[in-house]
């Protein structure tokens, strides 16, 4: 599902809140247009408009009210009271309304993946189809039936193509990949979920009382069996999906503001957000990778070869990381498969491993597990990872010493190779001092004063700043 791009089915969010409010507001004003002395004397489609938000609020509490379906539930009660107050149902102030109310309610949202992700795809959704209701002249005559079907599919494809469109910087910031077939999935599905699938739950929902539910439950079944095969079907293609690198947040906010300078105003200097769009296209290659990881806890260790690929100590130890490390450097090998070309990266014993970094013989990371093998390989490290237990002298010629005590402190460890020096930072460093960040402990804290500087060349040291004797 997630590979071809039709995950977004699996959560109770924006679609299902859409397609069972509307839904059921469209199947009022049916049954109150079959009643004329209603429809000429009083405002059904507000009354359609008030029960189909009744039923939105009891959908909402069906699902288990998820953060998702919270959201998606306040865009549809903007939607429907701006039907009541005869006001556009989706329009651009609407958005803005229900993220208003949204942000009110859950500031720390907005820094949420799929906030960010549901309301790019509405407002570019719906940008696009204001511009296209502004430019499109209509047919003189009504289509016929096939005609109808063919606007369906491509409206369907349309919706998928803008959405994929809108969405795509998100996925790729946070999750480092997105699918490359999401469209074809999307306009084989989405008419299978909006006319078979829901539908069939709705009335199946309905029936249950009267124990007539079975065979609405088995036209749900058969449309979910058939987007299950569609998800398998366009997940099996070559290149289903594309790994993508971590970039940085400023080529992101580049990208938003870009795309939301053309979607909000609409005059022709709309296009104009083209140049900061462009801007960020080009600004998310320009990434600076670390040559060296290094886990929170130590568990596992990172090395770039001389090819640019990450190499990794450990399988076993620190999984999660590592294929966090790996999607992060858009790379898209299983952690398995990065560990089994020992051609390149770590030689190791019971001791503890060595690897070159970035394939220079000059300079080498060490691992050592054992107090032994810390004074030992001290002479040629440039990175030393010290886990071992006991005293030992401090290592003098590496220009980076991490030990367990400075992980405790700071948290995970990225390097970067500058010239004949290394640059090297924390998450502790990266996050910085807020109230809210977990303390260190007291020993750590007096003597962890960070330098003026995160760079190294060969003289500033984190084991400056450690105790000689390692407690733990």
């Amino acid at each position: 599902m997630r590979d071809s791009s039709l995950a977004h089915l699996l959560s109770i969010s924006g679609l299902h809140m859409m397609l069972a409010g509307f839904g059921f507001f469209a199947a009022l004003r049916i049954l109150f247009a079959l009643v004329p002395a209603l429809v000429l004397a009083y405002p059904v489609k507000k009354w359609a408009a008030a029960g189909a938000l009744l039923v939105s609020f009891a959908y909402l509490l069906l699902s288990g009210a998820s953060v998702p379906t919270q959201r998606a539930f306040a865009m549809v009660l903007v939607a429907f009271v701006a039907i009541i107050f005869d006001r556009t149902a989706l329009s651009m102030r609407t958005v803005s309304i229900a993220a208003l109310a949204v942000l009110v309610l859950a500031p720390e949202s907005w820094m949420d993946p799929s906030f960010q992700m549901s309301f790019a795809a509405v407002v570019a959704l719906i940008s696009a189809y204001e511009w296209w209701s502004a430019n499109h002249i209509s047919p003189a005559f009504q289509p016929g039936p096939l005609r109808r079907f063919w606007n369906l599919v491509v409206a369907t494809a349309a919706t998928s193509v803008i959405a994929g469109i809108a969405t795509a910087p998100f996925a790729a910031f946070h999750f480092n990949r997105f699918a490359d077939y999401g469209v074809i999935a999307n306009v084989m599905v989405m008419p299978m979920v909006s006319f078979i699938i829901m539908p069939s739950g709705v009335v199946a929902l309905l029936l249950m009382p009267f124990g007539l539910e079975e065979f609405p439950l088995m036209a749900m079944e058969w449309g979910l069996g058939w987007m299950l095969t569609c998800a398998h079907w366009v997940a099996s293609w070559p290149g289903a999906t594309q790994a993508v690198q971590a970039f940085p947040v400023e080529a992101l906010l580049l990208v938003v503001a870009g795309g939301l300078w053309m979607a909000i105003w609409q005059a022709q200097w709309r296009w104009l957000g083209l140049v900061p769009l462009i801007a960020g296209a080009f600004a998310t290659q320009l990434t600076n990778s670390p040559d060296v990881i290094i886990a929170g806890d130590g568990g596992n260790v990172a090395v770039r070869d001389r090819q640019g690929l990450l190499r990794l100590e450990s399988s076993r130890r620190g999984r999660f990381d590592a294929e966090m490390w790996l999607r992060a450097d858009g790379d898209s090998r299983d952690v398995g498969v990065a560990l089994q070309d020992r051609s390149e990266g770590f030689t190791c014993d019971h001791n503890g491993c060595v690897a070159e970094i970035n394939g220079r013989t000059d300079r080498s990371l060490v691992v050592s597990r054992t107090g032994e093998s810390a004074v030992e390989d001290c002479a040629s490290a440039t990175v030393l990872v010290d886990l071992g237990r006991g005293w030992r002298p401090a290592c003098d010629a590496a220009s980076l010493t991490v030990t367990r005590s400075f992980l405790d402190a700071e948290g995970a460890v990225a390097v970067r190779l500058t010239g004949m020096g290394i640059d090297w930072t924390t998450v502790a460093r990266e996050r910085g001092q807020r109230f809210w960040s977990p303390q260190s402990p007291r020993k750590h804290a007096q003597r962890l004063t960070p330098p003026a500087s995160f760079s190294t060349g060969g003289t500033a040291r984190p084991a400056d700043l450690e105790p000689l004797s390692d407690p733990n």
